[in-house]
């Protein structure tokens, strides 16, 4: 939607859109609107009259005023904003532009640019209750501003305006795919931080005997952590120096059946010992069942913190928090609290599941 036109009250929009089932003229679609532009319908024999106003170029800068409030004008710049001025043109300030950002969420829904929400041409209608302001937005449909000030957003055939946010949780969470993945990790993180920190506080408490046993399995679980990336940059990498690619292409052809059990070892030796240091430390623990309330506040925590830390990004994409900045900072802040709540609780309830049991 790039032209529009007014004649006896029904306005008019040219638009260049590829749709089967529309009828063209000169290569373009057209249609009206009887209702100030919130509804639209094809015209397939619009006037001569208005067919030569859609041909005319825009000057995007010719203000278009009200007839019975002279003073009263809008026009439109080369911005992603409608202005107005009150005393006839002498001076402008903005009265419609994307809310606050709105934009990012926009170009979070296109995996490359993001759309195009530019004014490209402005017209007002009168009415009984007042006039209506309708802009053309070009594939963003049209711009309609009411007698009570507020401006709403139309369809205008194939030209669909951009949500502004999501519509349920759901769709928010679609849309978040980097957040959503990137709190996953800082939640498994946190889960494997909260596991070491009641492992060394049980460790710090214990007697030598017990302190082998944790560090034993605790040592296999940090090694097969380094190995396992380590494997598989072995196998996906080729060292460019001479005898090294040889030796490296060498091993990868001959040992095959080798390297395919390693792939399977390697794979599960974190999760074994990292469960085999957890039944360790809860079967030295004095008070078994605080000792698994450890490893149960470790997994709560990490879920708390997943939700915690999702929750403002959410919020952003459904437009309760305008700014995406303002989601962050507020997802980092609940993250700490959260985290720092945690630590205390691990530790207290740690150093009470390694003390003797009062009979």
């Amino acid at each position: 939607m790039k032209k529009i036109s007014v004649s006896k009250n029904i306005v008019y929009v040219r638009a260049s859109q590829d749709c089967n089932n529309c009828q063209t003229i000169e290569g373009f679609v057209y249609y009206a609107s009887h209702d100030n532009g919130q509804t639209w319908e094809e015209v397939t024999s619009p006037t001569n009259e208005v067919l030569q106003i859609l041909k005319q170029k825009q000057n995007k800068q010719s203000p278009v005023c009200i007839l019975v409030e002279t003073k009263v004008c809008y026009r439109i710049t080369y911005k992603e904003q409608v202005e107005i001025s009150n005393d006839g043109g002498v001076t402008w300030q903005s009265d419609w532009q994307i809310p606050a950002g709105r934009k990012d969420y926009m170009q979070m829904l296109f995996v490359g640019p993001g759309p195009t929400i530019i004014p490209f041409d402005i017209q007002v209608t009168e009415s009984a209750i007042g006039h209506f302001v309708v802009v053309a937005m070009g594939n963003q449909g049209v711009l309609v501003k009411s007698p009570d000030g507020n401006w709403n957003r139309y369809a205008v055939g194939l030209a669909v305006p951009t949500p502004y946010q999501a519509a349920n949780f759901r769709e928010a969470t679609d849309v978040l795919s980097s957040e959503l993945y990137s709190t996953i990790l800082i939640a498994f993180c946190s889960f494997l931080l909260l596991s070491f920190w009641a492992w060394v506080t049980i460790y710090i408490k214990s007697d030598k005997m017990l302190r082998k046993k944790i560090l034993t399995s605790c040592l296999v679980f940090l090694f097969s952590i380094v190995i396992l990336p380590s494997y598989y940059i072995f196998l996906s990498s080729s060292p460019n120096i001479g005898w090294l690619e040889s030796l490296h292409y060498y091993i990868i052809s001959h040992f095959r059946y080798i390297i395919a059990g390693a792939r399977i070892i390697i794979n599960i030796l974190p999760f074994i010992s990292f469960w085999v240091t957890w039944l360790m430390v809860i079967r030295i623990s004095l008070n078994k069942d605080l000792g698994l309330l450890t490893l149960l506040l470790s997994v709560v925590f990490s879920v708390i913190l997943y939700f915690c830390i999702l929750l403002p990004f959410q919020l952003w994409a459904l437009g309760t928090i305008s700014v995406y900045e303002t989601a962050l900072v507020i997802s980092w802040l609940v993250g700490i609290i959260v985290v720092l709540i945690a630590l205390i609780s691990e530790f207290r309830i740690a150093v009470l599941a390694i003390r003797p049991i009062s009979k």
